[in-house]
C-alpha cells in the first residue's frame, strides 16, 4: 500500500569517517536494491522520505578518489523514446513525466531481462513500417500519456513540499546529499534514476533522467526528453558552494522554442519509496489497448476538398489524380490540434 503523500523515516546510523551511508530498501527475494532520498542527517540518525515501507537497510561507502564518470548501462538512442516532449492529446502541456518513467521502467523491467530495447520496441501500428519516426508510435504514446496523467499517483507532487523544505532548511547539506544519493544508487544498482527540477519561482517543473555522473567534473549526465538525440546536456552543480548552474529546458519543446527556462531547482525521486511502480505496470497494460483505460482519443474528422467543391473523407486507400491535395480538418471540441505531413520518397 501506498500512502497519499511522503512519509518521514528517521534510521539510526553512525557513519565512519571518510565514509557516506545512505538507505536502500531491500528485496530479499532478489537481492535488489532501491535507493531512498537523504532530506536530513546528523551524528546518529538518517532521515528519508517514503510513501510505502519494506526492509531497509543502510549501505556505506568509502568516499574515495573522485571517479571521471560513473554510469547506468541506460543509453541515449537505445533506452529512450523515438519522439520529443511536445504533448498529447490526453495531456497537452508535456508529458515529461510519463516520457521518464516510463522509460526507466521499461529499462528494468524489459530491457534489462532481455526484451528489445526501448527504442526499438515500439513503432506505428498501421501495416507499414515507420522505425525512423516516433511521432506515429501509437502504443509508446498511449503509455506516457496514461503515466502522465497518472502522475499524481505516481509520484504525488505533494509529496515533493518535504524536500523542498529540506532544501529550505540547509542548502549545503541538501545538495551535498542529493548528488552523493543519486551517485550511490547509480554505482550500485547500475539503473538510471529520476530527477525532478523546478526553477527559483514558478510550478513550470519538468522531469528528466540521470544516466550517470562525473565525480571530478561534478556533473549529471541526462536523458532530456525534449531533446531525445542530445546525449551531451547535463547539470553542472556549483564549485565550491552549494546548488545547481541554470539548466536549460521548459516542461515541453514547444514551450522551449519560445523561450528556455532556467531550471535551479532538483529533486531526485529515488525508485519506488516515491514512484509506486504497480501504476506504471497498470499505463503499460492499458496501453496495449485502445479500449477502456486508455487516455481519450481524439475527435476530429479529416475531409477532402475536391476539385468539383464536394468533400470526401480522407481514409485510407483515397485516390485522385490531382497534383494537390486540399484539406479540412475539423474538431466538434475547443481543443487545437496538430498534425503533419510526409512526402513519400523514393
Amino acid at each position: 500500500e501506498y500512502a497519499q503523500d511522503l512519509m518521514t523515516l528517521t534510521i539510526p546510523a553512525r557513519v565512519s569517517d571518510g565514509h557516506f551511508a545512505m538507505p536502500f530498501f531491500y528485496d530479499p527475494e532478489s537481492g535488489e536494491l532501491d535507493g531512498l532520498p537523504v532530506v536530513a542527517r546528523d551524528d546518529r540518525t538518517i532521515t528519508t522520505v517514503t510513501r510505502h515501507f519494506s526492509k531497509v537497510m543502510v549501505l556505506e561507502r568509502s568516499l574515495s578518489e573522485p571517479k571521471d564518470r560513473i554510469d547506468s548501462s541506460f543509453e541515449i538512442g537505445k533506452d529512450t523514446w523515438k519522439f520529443a516532449n511536445e504533448g498529447a492529446w490526453g495531456s497537452t502541456t508535456g508529458v515529461c513525466s510519463g516520457m521518464t518513467l516510463g522509460a526507466v521502467w521499461y529499462f528494468k523491467n524489459r530491457s534489462r531481462l532481455g526484451r528489445k530495447r526501448l527504442h526499438a520496441a515500439h513503432d506505428t501500428e498501421v501495416n507499414f513500417r515507420t522505425p525512423a519516426l516516433g511521432w506515429d508510435d501509437a502504443q509508446a504514446l498511449r503509455f506516457v500519456t496514461i503515466i502522465q496523467l497518472e502522475d499524481d499517483n505516481a509520484t504525488h507532487d505533494n509529496g515533493l513540499s518535504k524536500l523542498e523544505s529540506a532544501l529550505a532548511k540547509n542548502e549545503t547539506s541538501y545538495y551535498a546529499d542529493a548528488w552523493k544519493t543519486v551517485k550511490t544508487t547509480i554505482e550500485t544498482t547500475g539503473e538510471p534514476q529520476y530527477l525532478a527540477i523546478f526553477p527559483e519561482k514558478g510550478i513550470n517543473g519538468h522531469a528528466i533522467v540521470v544516466l550517470g555522473v562525473s565525480e571530478s567534473k561534478e556533473q549529471f549526465y541526462v536523458y532530456d526528453p525534449n531533446f531525445p538525440t542530445q546525449k551531451d546536456r547535463y547539470i553542472q552543480f556549483k564549485k565550491g558552494k552549494a546548488g545547481i548552474e541554470p539548466y536549460s529546458s521548459a516542461p515541453n519543446i514547444r514551450v522551449f522554442d519560445k523561450g528556455p527556462i532556467p531550471y535551479t531547482k532538483l529533486f531526485p525521486l529515488l525508485g519506488s519509496a516515491v514512484v509506486n511502480p504497480e501504476v506504471i505496470d497498470e499505463a503499460w497494460q492499458k496501453s496495449r489497448t485502445r479500449g477502456t483505460g486508455a487516455p481519450p482519443a481524439a475527435s476530429y474528422q479529416l475531409m477532402v476538398l475536391q476539385e468539383d467543391g464536394t468533400e470526401a473523407p480522407l481514409v485510407d486507400g483515397y485516390q485522385t489524380n490531382s497534383d494537390k491535395l486540399k484539406l479540412k480538418l475539423t474538431t466538434p471540441t475547443a481543443a487545437t490540434l496538430r498534425f503533419k505531413t510526409l512526402r513519400p520518397t523514393g
